[in-house]
């Protein structure tokens, strides 16, 4: 019967100073992180999420795809160049196609 208080004596003291320890530290206000810091202020526009609903080719099913503002925007100008260069090419395709035909 004694090991049995004592056992329970020494489980219980653990617990009362993990219980002083905690009232003794001053919990972080509300709406802050583990540190307690504080962000003020609103995200970058480019850091914003915005998502798109499109229809994949060959699919009838919509398909919802988010992405930062910033890589739609770099999404955006790679289209612009890739068709620059498209048509760069189809310009110089032409003109090779006639030039042919003036070779003798």
């Amino acid at each position: 019967m004694k090991v049995l208080t004592a056992l329970a004596v020494a489980a219980a003291v653990p617990i009362s100073f993990a219980q002083g320890a905690a009232a003794q530290t001053s919990p972080a206000p509300a709406g802050t992180g583990q540190d307690g810091i504080v962000v003020k202020g609103k995200k970058p526009a480019k850091d914003k999420r915005v998502c798109k609903r499109s229809t994949p080719t060959g699919s009838v099913i919509p398909v919802t795809v988010c992405r930062t503002a910033g890589d739609w925007d770099a999404e955006t100008e790679k289209g612009l160049v890739l068709r620059e260069q498209l048509a760069k090419d189809r310009r110089a395709r032409q003109f090779t196609a006639e030039s042919q035909g003036n070779r003798p």
